[in-house]
Order: C-alpha cells, then structure tokens, then sequence
C-alpha cells in the first residue's frame, strides 16, 4: 500500500484533474455484486467476513485529452456479516454498510471513438472506505473512520451507439489497529471485488 503522504498527494491531484478538463462533464451510473475476502481471522481459525451483496454507484467523468478521462465516483453496497468457524459451521451476524469514494484516471482502449461495442477502458485510482457492521462484533467494535484505498479495474462496452458497459474492479485496503482496544492488533489487507454494468460514458 502507498506512503499515506504520497497516497494523499495523488488523492488531490486526480480530485483536482476535471479543473484542468474540457467542460465535459458526463454522469455515471452502475450497479453491480461486491464481494470481499476476509476481515477478520483469529488465531483459533475464526473469520468476519462480508457476504456478497448489491452494490450501486454514480460518477462524473472528464475528457483530460483524447482518450483520457478523469474520473470521481462513489459506490453503497450492503451486506451480511457471517462468522465462519474453523469446524466448518457459520452463523449469520447482522448486516453491514461499504461505502466508498475514489478519483481516477482512465484509459481508452479499442474502438472508442466510434462508439463501438468492444470499446474498453482500465482505471486506477485512490480513495477512502467506510465500513460498517454489528458494533458486538469485531472488527466493528471499533469506530475507524475512512480507510485509504487504491482500485483497479476496467469496464467493456456491451452496445453500440447505447453507453452500456460491463465493468469490474479490485479495491484493497488496510484494516487494523495499534491501540489496547482494537481487536485486529495487526494490520491485513482486505480485497473487494465489484462486477456489475454501468451507464454512461
């Protein structure tokens, strides 16, 4: 994971990007499945994780130049909470809240300029995770706050002359603590991955 000095920097630099933009403003929206590895794991083979649940999102994207877009969005996903034991058994805990915010660069690849199904993009950015879920289970006894994340992805065009894409995206961040009472003591990375459709260019 990126310095958070070096994270934060790239944060407002890609924030800052559509100023610089043509004055091309265009909406997003997708939705989609979000599914993340585990939380938790404790020494006795106990794991937190989330189940996987809907997702949906919106953006604005900018041209930079031909092929370039800058891009700020934000997704709400919600999901079950499970506990899985090492003996093979599970139980449900509640349920869960995921929000995140990121700015982006992205890329065109293929037949773009032509609205072209086929047409592809891949991103990467920066941003912040907030996750929420039942406050007597760990590691949500604990009031974190945002977490800094990075994401991949990349999104296909699935009509021509419409702005409907596939997309998918593998965020990562950091979950863990230094203090006597949080009870993820060392840090670990936690993967999400989200694939759904997207409207708009």
């Amino acid at each position: 994971m990126a310095h958070p000095a070096r994270a934060t920097t790239l944060i407002v630099l890609l924030a800052a990007a559509p100023l610089a933009a043509q004055s091309d403003g265009r909406p997003r929206f997708e939705a989609g499945l979000a599914y993340s590895t585990n939380l938790l794991e404790d020494a006795n083979g106990t794991s937190v994780s989330y189940a996987v649940g809907p997702a949906i999102g919106a953006g604005y994207a900018w041209t930079l130049s031909p092929g370039t877009n800058a891009v700020l969005g934000a997704r709400l996903s919600r999901s079950g909470v499970s506990i899985d034991y090492a003996d093979g058994g599970s139980e449900s805990a509640g349920s869960g809240w995921v929000i995140d915010a990121r700015a982006m660069l992205e890329r065109e690849i293929g037949p773009c300029a032509a609205a072209e199904r086929g047409c592809a993009t891949v991103h990467a950015g920066a941003g912040a995770v907030w996750a929420t879920g039942p406050d007597d289970v760990a590691p949500f006894t604990v009031d974190r706050g945002a977490m800094l994340a990075g994401e991949i992805g990349a999104a296909v065009r699935v009509a021509r002359g419409l702005p409907l894409f596939l997309t998918g995206a593998a965020q990562a961040f950091r979950l863990g603590g230094s203090t006597v009472g949080d009870p993820v003591r060392e840090t670990g990375t936690v993967m999400r991955v989200i694939l759904g459709v997207r409207h708009g260019r």
